[in-house]
């Protein structure tokens, strides 16, 4: 879900970056929430844990690539 901005070439490069973040949030929330109706927990609780740790490895990951770009470009 999260790269169907990019796929279908919506605007520029920063609304599809904004609309691929947001689709990758509601993405995890939706299926955090599903996760919390599968094992008998609260599906809130559930939905915002998973946004709250997909979130946080989407922003390592992000950093990541940032680091190795700038690595090997001058």
């Amino acid at each position: 879900m999260p790269l169907l901005p990019f796929l279908l070439g919506i605007g520029d490069f920063d609304t599809m970056f904004a609309a691929s973040a947001s689709l990758g949030a509601v993405t995890f929330l939706v299926l955090g929430i599903g996760k919390g109706y599968a094992v008998g927990k609260s599906p809130i609780q559930s939905g915002l844990q998973t946004l709250a740790i997909g979130s946080a490895a989407a922003a390592l990951a992000y950093a990541a690539g940032y680091l190795i770009h700038s690595l090997f470009t001058s």
